[in-house]
């Protein structure tokens, strides 16, 4: 007689466990500088633009 196989959670419902248990890593928040666009492009070699 065979044992009914167990049914993996999907992504949110594996998170939410996850957290119920509080097994999460707490996310990392850092404040990114806003972008200034000096429209400039930028190459790694001085020669790439063509």
């Amino acid at each position: 007689m065979r044992r009914p196989k167990l049914r993996m959670p999907v992504g949110s419902a594996y998170c939410r466990i996850m957290q119920a248990y509080t097994l999460l890593l707490r996310r990392k928040h850092v404040e990114h500088p806003e972008h200034v666009d000096d429209g400039k492009v930028i190459v790694m070699r001085s020669n790439l633009r063509r």
